[in-house]
């Protein structure tokens, strides 16, 4: 009798009762963790289109420098003679 470790084989039961195995893909566990590595490839390139937005968006801005008027009385003591 062989133990098999069922994490890298699917089995599956034939009609007379034996079992049959596929060696083509390592067992998964569920059907879900397709969807989720899509959702988490997906979110990843929806975060690094947004980087690289933001990124466009700050080297193409052209912020306006301040231009605020500043008078200021200096005293003459500062001065020298």
């Amino acid at each position: 009798m062989s133990v098999l470790n069922t994490r890298y084989f699917v089995f599956s039961t034939i009609n007379d009762g034996t079992v049959a195995r596929s060696r083509n893909r390592p067992y998964s566990g569920s059907s879900s963790t397709g969807i989720m590595s899509r959702l988490l490839g997906a979110l990843i390139v929806l975060a690094l289109i947004v980087v690289a937005g933001g990124a466009v968006f700050l080297a193409t801005w052209e912020i306006p420098a301040p231009s605020k008027t500043v008078e200021r009385v200096i005293p003459d003591e500062r001065f020298p003679r």
